[in-house]
């Protein structure tokens, strides 16, 4: 919901059943979530790579949720990434490569 200019709810008021996001990966409007995943900047698997494998299960929780390393985006663009770092991998998004680098060495720096 953060990412998303607007949202509908369900009736319960627990599901998101609409909204429109911009993926910042890839540049492209979506208004289904379906289309979506929760991508971690600095993927677990590198984040385990780099030394927090070491830490105790509060950090890894901790970390696995930091609203600042979790971003909406597209999931097809999230499964092109993969565990992938920025070395293998940018978003195709050119406005945005910058900023994703920046932001993967800030969080990246915060799992080693």
């Amino acid at each position: 919901m953060r990412d998303a200019e607007q949202i509908g709810l369900s009736p319960r008021g627990c599901k998101v059943t609409y909204g429109v996001w911009q993926c910042p990966y890839t540049g492209l409007v979506f208004s289904n979530p379906s289309d979506l995943d929760i991508d971690h900047i600095v993927p677990l698997k590198e984040a385990f790579r780099s030394g927090a494998s070491l830490w105790n299960a509060t950090r890894k929780r901790e970390f696995a949720n930091d609203l600042e390393n979790l971003l909406a985006v597209s999931n097809s663009a999230n499964r092109q990434k993969g565990d992938k770092d920025p070395t293998h991998w940018t978003p195709e998004n050119w406005n945005y490569q910058c900023d994703y680098i920046l932001d993967f060495g800030r969080q990246a720096a915060i799992a080693s």
